[in-house]
């Protein structure tokens, strides 16, 4: 029988992940933020049509670096489940001709490869990017030849101040130089507090590192001007124990999904049970009340993000994009946390939904 609770059998050789996909993907810069990327990418595609085509379920930080650049957003629908009608995009396709087109793969559960596949056989000139930020430690999902460029944000998922990348498969990226900004300073006197606040539980300090970090954010932008990653998150990235990342985040995630699936109050995406063969970002449920239950749910120290708030015209072309938006709480489940802190999880949200 499996012993539950026990410490993880982790492995800890420094296997250099990032410079795995720099020799493995093609050119590659690692910048300060995943909206950054997105501008960055942008900036190397010529405009004919000037359209670029979103999926409705994505958040501003996905639309703004196309918007400040004079792009003119188009949306197309995605489903409760995460796919995508590719039909419908291929048809929006023919119509307004693109020059790029974003796609997603939402917690490693999305077949993104067919949508690429499907849409460079009808318009092999259009350019795609993936944003891969839910598959990043999983290699063999970020190699599709039919993908232009990789984007993805690091520092959702490590305690890094910031990090993101950029991958053209077959363009060249030149390094940009490195300039010293507040959002990296910012997010380092905040990280520090979040650490002295772990070890005295100061509610002081954690009102203060949480104003920090949103003063971060505001000074990050849409996007507009990439910036290089900071030497020591770079540093940092070099020497990540990604072997224990990936095998901790896992468990987690099989550990919650086996809970979770007592509980027939909350929905799971369909294809949920091949989340734990990945590496998972987070682990995505579907509740009624989602805003009641998130409250209550931090209320008894459990923070679960909501993915994403939409605009306006990607709710009118993806009423099933809206759905989720409404009922989705993403719950962590990284390298953190052991199945002790899984149990607690799902003991809270047993208990704030009855």
């Amino acid at each position: 029988m499996k012993e539950i609770g026990s410490e993880f059998t982790l492995n800890v050789n420094r296997k250099q992940y990032f410079k795995s996909i720099k020799n493995l993907v093609g050119s590659i810069l690692f910048l300060r933020s995943g909206r950054e990327a997105i501008g960055y990418v942008a900036d190397l595609i010529i405009k004919k049509s000037g359209i670029v085509l979103l999926p409705a379920y994505s958040c501003k930080s996905m639309s703004d670096p196309f918007l400040i650049r004079g792009w003119r957003i188009l949306y197309y629908p995605v489903d409760y489940d995460f796919s995508v009608d590719v039909q419908y995009l291929l048809t929006v396709s023919d119509k307004y001709k693109p020059d790029i087109v974003l796609i997603m793969n939402y917690f490693g559960i999305s077949d993104t490869k067919y949508i690429a596949e499907s849409v460079k056989s009808r318009l092999p000139n259009i350019k795609i990017i993936e944003d891969v930020t839910h598959i990043l430690f999983d290699l063999d999902k970020l190699v599709n030849n039919q993908v232009d460029f990789l984007v993805g944000s690091i520092r959702k998922w490590i305690g890094i101040t910031d990090g993101a990348i950029a991958i053209a498969k077959n363009s060249i990226i030149h390094d940009i130089c490195y300039v010293e900004s507040d959002f990296v300073n910012l997010r380092k006197i905040a990280l520090k507090l979040k650490e002295e606040y772990i070890h005295t539980n100061e509610v002081s300090l954690k009102q203060k590192y949480r104003r920090i970090f949103a003063d971060a954010e505001v000074s990050l932008g849409n996007g507009e001007t990439p910036h290089q990653i900071s030497p020591d998150s770079l540093d940092l990235l070099y020497d990540l124990n990604v072997e224990s990342l990936k095998n901790i985040r896992r468990w987690n995630a099989l550990k919650l999904k086996e809970l979770i699936k007592t509980m027939p109050q909350v929905k799971l995406p369909r294809k949920i049970d091949i989340i734990s063969e990945n590496t998972p970002f987070s682990f995505p449920i579907f509740i009624n009340e989602r805003d009641i239950i998130q409250k209550k749910m931090a209320e008894n120290g459990i923070y679960a993000q909501i993915l994403w708030p939409l605009c306006e015209e990607a709710r009118k072309i993806s009423p099933a994009s809206e759905k989720i938006e409404k009922t989705i709480l993403s719950i962590p489940i990284d390298q953190r946390y052991d199945c002790s802190d899984i149990e607690q999880i799902f003991n809270v949200i047993k208990k704030v939904m009855y």
